[in-house]
């Protein structure tokens, strides 16, 4: 729905008030639907809405954006999450089973695209008339936020959601800027490019990576008990109408890939029989086979005379050779922790011994975080539910430690498979 210059388009000089690249937002808003390939026409689609670009002032004004997008739409403790997913509030049933809100990270700073992304719905569900609808209800949604009266329960519940990501998000920042900024990976990360982008709307001459005196004004604004919201909804337009588009899975489009796969196939093999002269299909593709085994064999033979250089007679044989680490145990449970000096944040890990587990139940695994998740915390005969737990753990923790028990299920797979060959228990890890 944006487009923007192509490359090799003439240079010319460009102010802080105008886009690096041209931005011609398209005049269209009716819904824009998609097809991709898959068997199964009711497979989860996704919907994704979008605002034109508008400019920013400040980075403050730029991190209200981001909390916002957050508040409306990032994930189980937003607004759309109860008008559009949660079965016991939500306004219609479109199968949903997740949102998310964020600024597009194809979008420069200076000129943000906000967006929200519902996921799940049921691709036999995608049409012009409901999708209409979702963005009637998304609109709606948010021309409530933007009338709240100040120091109404409902401006505070919303602004107390915020504040829980903006606390993670600080930490999350502060964990980032104070670790190896991974030039070195490949592909190489582009984070720092970005940031650093970012940070160019800062108009002081000594710019401030941790964003301190950002984050203090947004503490104090959400503290205000006033309704900042109203005029960052205006002043961005995010109540005009944005673009919405939809991915829904098509079996006719399979069908047409593979009856067009098939049909390259058939020409391939009548080209093979014209050239070989051959009678058959088989005898063609065998004659087709006999020459290009030829051709490896002749590649094979050229890589032998090449010389390769001489692998070293003291190779590591581990990852970090130098490493601190401790084995020791608690409650009976084998722990090795490994130490750093001043690391920014502690890594905990859990490995789980499946070897008693038959190999038949291996494809319930991947349940054991969500049912981990719906059960929340129990300590001291109370049970804290998980809603409540994820707030605490955004205030209190990195959020990776969410994204890790996400992923608990199918590392105990592979520790499994790796246990049994080097007949040994998986063991937990942590980096103090």
């Amino acid at each position: 729905m944006v487009s923007f210059a192509q490359p090799g388009a003439a240079a010319q000089q460009v102010t802080a008030d105008e886009p690096k690249n041209v931005i011609q937002p398209s005049q269209r808003l009716d819904p824009g639907i998609y097809p991709f390939p898959n068997a199964n026409a009711a497979a989860a689609g996704t919907v994704q809405l979008a605002w034109k670009p508008t400019k920013v002032e400040s980075l403050l004004e730029l991190k209200l954006l981001e909390l916002f997008c957050g508040g409306l739409a990032g994930g189980e403790n937003s607004l759309l999450q109860k008008v559009i997913v949660d079965s016991k509030t939500r306004a219609t049933d479109l199968g949903a089973t997740g949102v998310d809100g964020y600024l597009l990270p194809e979008s420069e700073p200076r000129f943000p695209v906000p967006s929200v992304e519902v996921s799940g719905v049921p691709g036999n569900r995608i049409n012009a008339e409901n999708l209409e609808q979702l963005r009637r209800l998304i609109m709606n949604a948010i021309r409530e936020v933007s009338q709240y009266p100040d120091e109404s329960a409902s401006l505070l519940d919303f602004n107390r959601a915020i504040a829980a990501t903006a606390v993670r998000m600080r930490r999350s920042n502060e964990v980032w800027t104070k670790s190896p900024p991974g030039f070195e990976s490949a592909p190489p990360k582009k984070e720092w490019k970005s940031y650093f982008e970012r940070l160019e709307l800062d108009p002081s001459f000594v710019r401030s990576l941790s964003q301190e005196q950002v984050w203090q004004s947004v503490e104090k604004q959400l503290a205000s008990g006033k309704n900042i919201w109203r005029d960052l909804i205006q002043d961005l337009h995010l109540l005009e109408m944005p673009y919405i588009t939809a991915g829904i899975p098509s079996p006719d489009l399979q069908n047409e890939i593979q009856r067009s796969k098939q049909e390259r196939i058939r020409q391939k093999i009548s080209a093979l029989m014209q050239d070989y002269g051959a009678g058959d299909e088989q005898g063609a593709l065998a004659r087709f086979d006999e020459e290009e085994l030829a051709k490896s064999r002749e590649i094979d033979k050229i890589e032998t005379k090449v010389s390769h250089p001489r692998f070293t007679d003291h190779p590591p044989l581990v990852p970090d050779g130098e490493i601190r680490y401790r084995q020791f145990q608690i409650e009976g449970v084998p722990v090795i922790a490994s130490l750093f000096n001043r690391p920014p944040t502690i890594d905990i890990g859990l490995s789980f011994d499946l070897r008693k587990i038959p190999s038949r139940y291996y494809k319930y695994l991947p349940l054991l975080p969500e049912c981990l998740s719906s059960l929340g915390l129990k300590k001291a005969g109370q049970v804290v539910p998980y809603t409540d737990l994820s707030n605490r753990v955004q205030r209190e923790a990195w959020s990776s430690i969410i994204l890790r028990l996400q992923t608990l299920a199918v590392y105990g797979i592979f520790w499994h498979a790796g246990s049994q060959a080097m007949n040994r228990t998986p063991v937990g890890m942590w980096r103090p």
